[in-house]
Order: C-alpha cells, then sequence, then structure tokens
C-alpha cells in the first residue's frame, strides 16, 4: 500500500517543499476526517454492552453458541479495517497490528468453529462449551473497548505545531544516525550472547526446541531473542546508504530465516509486523502486491514450521527431508487455526478463576475489621467470625487432619 506517513517528517533523501507543507499538514490534523471514529465509537459502544449481556447468560443458553460472538467479532473488524483507514489514510497503524493479532489469536479457531468449518471435541458441549463461547465475548469486549479508546482519542488529539522543513530534515537525518548506531550495538550485544549462549550449552541445535527452554540456565539465548529482532528492525529503518541497505537486508533475513526455521514464530513475525508499521512511519512505502504476497507467504509458512518443530532437535529440523516433507502442511486454514488455539488459556482461565473472591476489593480487611470491634451494631460476615472459625476447628474432619499430622 502507498500511503502518505501518519506523523510528521521528511524522507531522508528530502522532500520538495510542497510535500513538507503536506506533511505539516497531516502532522497537525492526525486524522483526515473524523466521521469514520465516530462511526467506530458508536459500533464499539454497541459491541461492548452486548457482549457483557451475553457473558452473563446462564451456562445452557451458551453451549454450543460459537457462530454469535465470530459474527459479531468479524463485523466490528470489518468496520474498524474500514474507518481507521478512512481516517488516516492508511493500514499501517501499531493500533491495527495490535488490533489484527488479538484478532487472529483469539478467533482464528473459534469463527471455523462457529461457521461448521471445523468441530472442536468438547466445545460442543459438556462443561468446557460455555466457557467457550464466552472466551469469544470477552474477546469481543476487550476488542471493542479497544476500537472505543483508540476512536475517542483520535478524536480529541491534536498535535504541536511541527518544526521548519530544513529543521524537519536535519532531526530525521540526525535521528537515523542514532538508530543505527542503536541497531549496531544491539547487534554486537546479540551476537556476544548467542557466542555465551553457544560456550554455555554447547551445540545448542543438537537440542530440542522445549529442551532449550528449560535450561537451567538460559539468560544468555532468552535475551539474545529480545535484542537481535530489534536490531535488524533498527538497521533496516534506520538505513540511508546503499551499503547500510544491503548491510540490513542481509541482516534481517538471517534473523527472519534463524528464528522461523528453529520454530520461534512469534519472535520473527511480531517484529516484521512492527517493523512494517514503523517503515512506512518513517515516511517510506510498501507496494500493495509485496504485502501481499509477504501475508500469503506467512499464512502458508505458520503450519509448516508448526510440524517441523515437532521432529526434535534443531538438526533434525533443518534437514532437507524434513523440509520437503513440511511442504503438504502449507494450508491458510490451518494457519488460523493454529493460531487460533491462543484462546485455550483464556478459557481455562475464566473456566477456573471464580468470578467472586472474598479478598479483593479489601472484602477481607473489611469483614476482619467489623469482626474485631464487637457491640457497636456492626455486623460481619458470618463466615469470617470467631465463632465460625471455632466451629471450623472443632469439627470433625479437622480433629482427623490434627490426629493425622
Amino acid at each position: 500500500m502507498t500511503e502518505k506517513p501518519e506523523v510528521a517528517g521528511a524522507p531522508a533523501n528530502g522532500p520538495t517543499s510542497v510535500a513538507a507543507a503536506k506533511n505539516q499538514r497531516a502532522y497537525n490534523t492526525p486524522i483526515r476526517r473524523s466521521s469514520p471514529m465516530i462511526v467506530l465509537m458508536a459500533v464499539s459502544l454497541v459491541v461492548v454492552f452486548l457482549a457483557m449481556g451475553n457473558i452473563s447468560d446462564e451456562d445452557a443458553a451458551l453451549v454450543g453458541a460459537t457462530l454469535a460472538p465470530s459474527v459479531v467479532a468479524l463485523i466490528w473488524l470489518g468496520c474498524y479495517l474500514l474507518t481507521s483507514y478512512l481516517a488516516f489514510g492508511t493500514p499501517y497503524l501499531f493500533a491495527s497490528a495490535y488490533v489484527v493479532c488479538l484478532f487472529v489469536f483469539h478467533f482464528g479457531l473459534l469463527i471455523q468453529d462457529g461457521f461448521g468449518m471445523v468441530r472442536i471435541m468438547g466445545w460442543e458441549s459438556g462443561p468446557l462449551a460455555p466457557w467457550v463461547v464466552r472466551a469469544g465475548w470477552y474477546t469481543n469486549l476487550a476488542l471493542a473497548c479497544v476500537g472505543a479508546g483508540f476512536s475517542a482519542y483520535a478524536l480529541k488529539y491534536r498535535a504541536p505545531k511541527p518544526p521548519r522543513p530544513e529543521i524537519a530534515r536535519g532531526l530525521i537525518a540526525q535521528n537515523r544516525a542514532w538508530l543505527h548506531h542503536q541497531g549496531l550495538g544491539l547487534l554486537l550485544a546479540s551476537a556476544i550472547l548467542f557466542a555465551a549462549a553457544i560456550a554455555t550449552q554447547g551445540n545448542i541445535f543438537a537440542l530440542t526446541r522445549m529442551k532449550l527452554f528449560f535450561l537451567s540456565d538460559t539468560r544468555f539465548i532468552s535475551v539474545f531473542s529480545m535484542l537481535v529482532p530489534g536490531a535488524a528492525t533498527a538497521l533496516i529503518v534506520a538505513a540511508q546508504t546503499q551499503r547500510q541497505r544491503h548491510v540490513s537486508y542481509l541482516v534481517a533475513a538471517l534473523v527472519f530465516v534463524f528464528f522461523l526455521i528453529s520454530g520461534q514464530r512469534s519472535t520473527a513475525l511480531f517484529p516484521l509486523l512492527v517493523g512494517a508499521v514503523v517503515w512506512v512511519k518513517s515516511g517510506r512505502r510498501i507496494n500493495a502486491v509485496v504485502a501481499g504476497a509477504a501475508i500469503l507467504g506467512v499464512l502458508l509458512v505458520i503450519p509448516v514450521i508448526g510440524y517441523l518443530r515437532t521432529l526434535g532437535t534443531y538438526g533434525n529440523i533443518t534437514s532437507g527431508e524434513a523440509l520437503s516433507e513440511a511442504d503438504q502442511f502449507a494450508d491458510i486454514g490451518a494457519a488460523f487455526r493454529e493460531m487460533g488455539g491462543s484462546i485455550g488459556p483464556l478459557i481455562y482461565t475464566l473456566m477456573l478463576i471464580p468470578a467472586e473472591e472474598q479478598y479483593r476489593y479489601g472484602r477481607s480487611y473489611r469483614d476482619y475489621f467489623l469482626d474485631v470491634i464487637p457491640n457497636v451494631g456492626l455486623t460481619a460476615d458470618v463466615s469470617t467470625s470467631r465463632a465460625a472459625a471455632e466451629e471450623l476447628l472443632r469439627s470433625k474432619p479437622t480433629q482427623e487432619a490434627l490426629l493425622a499430622m
């Protein structure tokens, strides 16, 4: 997509006075028009109340009802993408990156179940079924709250006056030079950490992915995984000369392939998504065909990597035979199912953590305070009273437990 940057500033090759003026106007007015954000806020508020109403439904009314939250989520996402594009003139927004990730990782599987594309055992009936639907409505609630807050901030935000074009160009060159040095520093630190990981743990390619995670000391490889994607992103965004571009592209390609082949899909793909947003915000452009091809390639490679990381050691993963066998798993639907499985922790969290907990909001302190002040007309919770505690202490199960000790 070839769009104007969303923030002030000019490309490093120097804008014309007309382009600089356009950048100034975009900076002073962050959104092109306010009506799309008003529509987004209205739709988001409707979804908020709709989700809250369905969350509180009885279990029997929710069993097997995965279609309703799926349809609402798709409508809201379509509304968000359309209104944000009309308001900002670009799909490359940090908020959009977050929304897309939240949506895919929570609805990638639920939507397919709702529309009958797949059937998940345990989602149609049983104790888990109502909580699956509640998880969908809670995710709708989260998305709608993001939409309401995003639209409200966009409507009220007023940017300060930008610097003059010649000053802006100097600041951009200075900031990119600073960022380039930061990228080199992070890359050097990453190389040292990777060497330290090999020195302390031996050949990490002889380990399995899970064994590497549960080693007694994974600080070096863990910090390396945190730093090196940022280093690659910084080098690409800050590159100004031809040589810097070539080096940054090579580093980014090696980092991306390393993490992707090793099964660390999130470590490879999240920096790619954020880097694309930063690239456009810094004044560059991404061809729509290239963006579409990249998205398609990512969706095809996700289930392939999912298969590879079940094969054992990194040496097995990177073998030619394993890579040729993994090709048959390239499927877009499988990619969404695999990412959408992340809704599982939310389902079990909702099911296992009680909705009412006595220690929330200082209730336990209040009850104990009332219990220690007698004869003043205050009534404490019976369960926290001294009489209740003494009765529990004298009860048969307690006595048996004390004798057993």
